[in-house]
């Protein structure tokens, strides 16, 4: 069985240095880089959010749902609908990104419906980030939980890669 590679992008030194999929830390993400071919996995804490906002002011409709993101994520992830709004407003592609954190939404109100733990909500979104982010076969290894069992984990990215292809 081959194993697969990850290759890990240092955009400050330029560097590309591959290692195995299950040697992923967390905190990385995976990433369409220009210039370079494929795509690479970077640590979180090295992007940086553009200052200038790229799209106009959101619409009514966009706006009631910055409101429900903020309500959704309140706990794990607060921030305020214009903070939303502004984060997506500095976005290259922000329908897809609103789209991406639609389906996210969707799928943590589900995972967490019966879930009263904070620890284990915030391991579940986690879990669902990285499912996105760094699709199925890298999302445990991109993401660590305190709280949630690592069978309850792999549940998790297998409903979501069984009806992934349904929510595109």
């Amino acid at each position: 069985m081959k194993k697969m590679k990850a290759k890990i992008y240092d955009p400050l030194t330029k560097k590309i240095i591959e290692i195995p999929t299950a040697e992923l830390a967390p905190g990385y993400i995976r990433s369409k880089e220009e210039g370079i071919d494929g795509e690479v996995f970077i640590a979180t804490d090295t992007f940086q959010l553009g200052s200038q906002y790229r799209h106009l002011p959101f619409d009514t409709a966009l706006k009631k749902l910055m409101r429900q993101f903020s309500q959704t994520f309140r706990e794990v992830f607060p921030r305020t609908p214009k903070q939303w709004e502004e984060g997506f407003r500095k976005d290259m592609h922000p329908d897809r990104e609103i789209e991406c954190w639609a389906k996210i939404a969707g799928a943590f109100n589900f995972f967490t419906r019966d879930v009263s733990s904070l620890q284990e909500k915030r391991d579940i979104l986690g879990i669902i980030l990285s499912f996105f982010n760094n699709g199925p076969d890298a999302a445990l290894e991109c993401v660590e939980c305190e709280a949630l069992a690592r069978a309850r984990a792999i549940e998790i990215l297998d409903h979501l890669q069984r009806g992934h292809d349904s929510t595109k």
